[in-house]
């Protein structure tokens, strides 16, 4: 567990939350642009889908109310994830609750949350980059028990947001690749791509987190930094 700098993991009181990864290896989505696997050689963690069980134990050692985001190196959600150990992070999750944390999931598997049971403070997180998988969200928001939101980061083109079940939050970011933000002559992120989206949320009272390289791409975009976790 640790003190991350992804910047909408935020604790309540403005500091920065933790990344938190229990299930560590190769990401079986790989995603083409994901920081992922680059971390995952740095770290040297294996390839192979293992669990940590010392990870949950600094979990639950952590008593001060914070926001984790669980899984920012995989998406533990991803079906090819063997489900004794989702089922196991699911438990840790349940457990974390009663110490008043805000718990963070993300997955571009629209079947991730299925099952899951209302918990506290829970976040199940949803990630689409072209807008190919919202219907699977659409779907899937209808019977979701805990807080929603959607990531679409990196924003890969244009998408029209149609929502038949109200989400929570909204987060925009950028193509970024080496940690930079991608210009739109170089296939990047358009403005004219951000700013209907925006609109759209604001259409469905959804508040809107946009990522600080969208500005650096496009300093005159509306500033919007709604935390809602």
């Amino acid at each position: 567990m640790n003190k991350t700098r992804i910047e909408w993991v935020k604790n309540k009181d403005g500091t920065q939350g933790y990344t938190s990864n229990p299930i560590r290896g190769k990401c079986p989505v790989g995603c083409w642009y994901c920081y992922a696997e680059k971390m995952r050689k740095r770290f040297k963690w294996p390839e192979e889908i293992i669990h940590f069980p010392e990870e949950i134990i600094s979990l639950l050692k952590l008593k001060k109310p914070s926001t984790i985001f669980i899984g920012s190196m995989i998406d533990i959600w991803d079906k090819r994830i063997p489900a004794n150990y989702q089922n196991w992070v699911v438990d840790t999750i349940a457990s974390l609750q009663y110490d008043g944390h805000n718990i963070l999931l993300l997955s571009k598997n629209p079947d991730a949350y299925h099952d899951f049971p209302y918990i506290e403070n829970l976040w199940c997180g949803f990630t689409s980059d072209n807008g190919d998988n919202l219907d699977d969200i659409n779907d899937a928001l209808l019977y979701m028990k805990n807080k929603t939101f959607i990531s679409f980061e990196p924003l890969l083109r244009e998408i029209i947001l149609e929502i038949p079940s109200p989400i929570d939050w909204l987060i925009i970011g950028s193509l970024n690749i080496n940690g930079k933000p991608v210009s739109p002559d170089k296939g990047g992120t358009k403005k004219e791509w951000v700013l209907p989206l925006i609109k759209q949320a604001d259409k469905y009272n959804i508040p809107v987190f946009i990522k600080n390289e969208l500005y650096q791409l496009y300093p005159d975009l509306p500033v919007r930094k709604e935390l809602n976790v």
